[in-house]
């Protein structure tokens, strides 16, 4: 148990730096194109997806085996394409759709399925159902 929970620290943590790291460049004016058209969206779906799956093993099911159905991945991944992609850019002049960003978060989730969506018996875990 204690081996899986130290990768997937060795994980979240260097991607909550990078991504806080990135932030924190565009707060005082430092910009690289590429990482700011895509970082914060290949980062989104993993840094989210992770406090949920820790919150809902903590709160709901109380079990380090448990991991996210990868259809609640797919819909957290549909939810924010729809969101950041299609809404806002239809209601905000200042939101801009980009397909782009949509690979970029698909391939978050990518991520987060294959190395971030493990049960403590470091191998995918059962889909516990939340009763």
């Amino acid at each position: 148990m204690r081996r899986r929970s130290t990768l997937r620290r060795r994980v979240i943590i260097p991607l909550a730096l990078v991504f806080a790291a990135h932030q924190v460049a565009q707060g005082t004016g430092r910009s690289w194109p590429w990482a700011d058209a895509w970082l914060d969206d290949l980062l989104c779906l993993p840094l989210v997806l992770s406090l949920a799956l820790a919150l809902h093993r903590r709160l709901r099911v109380r079990d380090a085996r448990y991991v996210l159905p990868a259809a609640q991945v797919a819909a957290a991944w549909l939810f924010v394409c729809v969101v950041f992609e299609v809404a806002l850019p239809a209601l905000d002049a200042g939101f801009t759709a980009d397909p782009l960003d949509a690979a970029a978060y698909a391939a978050g989730a990518l991520l987060f399925q294959l190395s971030l969506n493990r049960g403590a018996d470091r191998s995918p875990g059962p889909e516990v159902a939340a009763g």
